[in-house]
């Protein structure tokens, strides 16, 4: 991870109260980023304020392009967070996941927020418009329990 290499960028998250959102928030604020958390309710924000990084700033489309503003989508699957908690304790749900998740296992918010990370970098300086599944393998099986 380059340290700083969203210094002097603006980021806009959404969903930045908890889960995939908030992970993805710390981490742009951790690399430099003015952060802008967008939410549903303002004391999941505060929350995401308090234990934002050391520096950061969190204030509670792609036809911009030729500005320098893209704008990509990521599609994860079950992903562990407090909203999926309570299917995440069910086994027997959790058994058809994994039979149905290539990777065997849900995604933590850490690894969703590193894909957002990379759309926003430079090395994907010219992704403008991508949809980027975040699922294992999901999107790319046909879905069927494995047999072998």
């Amino acid at each position: 991870m380059d340290g700083k290499r969203f210094t002097g960028k603006v980021v806009i998250v959404t969903g930045g109260g908890s889960g995939i959102g908030a992970a993805t928030a710390y981490r742009f604020g951790r690399e430099g980023a003015t952060v802008i958390a967008v939410g549903r309710t303002e004391d999941k924000l505060k929350h995401a304020a308090a234990g934002a990084p050391a520096g950061s700033v969190i204030v509670p489309r792609v036809d911009h392009g030729h500005e320098g503003v893209r704008v990509n989508a990521v599609h994860p699957s079950l992903t562990r967070t407090p909203i999926a908690a309570p299917l995440l304790e069910i086994e027997e749900a959790m058994e058809a996941f994994r039979q149905r998740i290539p990777m065997g296992r849900p995604a933590e918010p850490d690894e969703v927020a590193d894909v957002i990370a990379f759309l926003a970098g430079h090395d994907a300086r010219f992704v403008n418009g991508a949809h980027i599944p975040v699922d294992g393998g999901l999107s790319a099986s046909s879905g069927q329990p494995r047999m072998f």
